[in-house]
């Protein structure tokens, strides 16, 4: 009598491996980011000693002059950015899908009593705004996400941008230090991921894309196993104790395009 077979296992996704440059399959291992994303707090401490000379955002001001236009900051987070905009812009709306988040950023505002930011909650698939209202779009490790259906995202992009109006979009690049520990040492998985999210994103629009490197910067090594350890997991935090990094080295793409 024949065995019958165990069947064949379902795995995540397709992914990229950078090294070999071949398309693999791998079990996907869980990462602490979205239970830190629900507790701001913990959120801000993180991403405080992500890009510190703020590389990003001056890259995007070669692209556009933020200078009295109105910015949709498409999935805020905690505004690190946000506040950043409206220091220069007329209006700056901070959209984002965590009610703890957009409640976050209203203590912000009336705590630095910050006047031309306005908290909307929502998807980047349903902006909460008006057709043809803004002049600028701005998504920083946001629209990009696999958890975010990029087509409905785009769509909703450019309807709320005014004609002529730009978006840049921004995330993790699938190589460099940054993705090579986090793919090492905790997800065999995440290289590819972020390949594939550069790859879909790219196709969404007429984009012209650059690729910058910038950098996670944490005071001592103990911070940085005590809160990036922890958000990577699996081994991420011996590997930082043991080879003393408190910098890692990332590199980020940037998409931009005008509708």
């Amino acid at each position: 009598m024949k065995r019958k077979s165990k069947p064949k296992e379902k795995l995540p996704f397709m992914s990229y491996d950078p090294e070999t440059r071949i398309l693999i399959y791998k079990k996907k291992i869980p990462n602490r980011w979205l239970s830190i994303y629900k507790t701001p707090k913990k959120h801000e401490e993180i991403i405080r000693y992500e890009d510190p000379k703020n590389k990003i955002i001056k890259e995007y001001k070669k692209i556009v002059n933020f200078k009295g236009k109105i910015i949709l900051d498409a999935g805020c987070g905690t505004g690190r950015q946000t506040f950043q905009y409206a220091k220069i812009a007329k209006k700056v709306y901070a959209l984002d899908l965590s009610k703890e988040q957009v409640a976050f950023i209203k203590n912000k505002i009336k705590k630095n009593k910050i006047r031309n930011i306005e908290p909307l909650f929502g998807r980047i698939e349903k902006i909460p705004l008006k057709s043809n209202s803004v002049d600028i779009v701005v998504g920083t490790f946001s629209v990009t996400s696999t958890m975010t259906d990029r087509k409905k995202a785009m769509k909703e992009i450019l309807r709320v941008l005014k004609p002529k109006g730009k978006v840049i979009l921004a995330d993790s690049y699938h190589e460099g230090e940054f993705l090579d520990i986090w793919r090492k040492y905790s997800d065999p998985d995440i290289a590819g991921g972020c390949y594939n999210c550069y790859i879909q994103t790219k196709e969404m629009h007429k984009f012209k894309t650059k690729i910058i490197n910038t950098e996670w910067v944490f005071p001592t090594v103990k911070k940085a196993a005590d809160l990036f350890g922890y958000v990577i997991g699996g081994e991420t935090r011996k590997y930082l104790l043991k080879n003393k990094k408190k910098r890692i080295k990332m590199k980020v793409y940037i998409c931009y395009g005008v509708k």
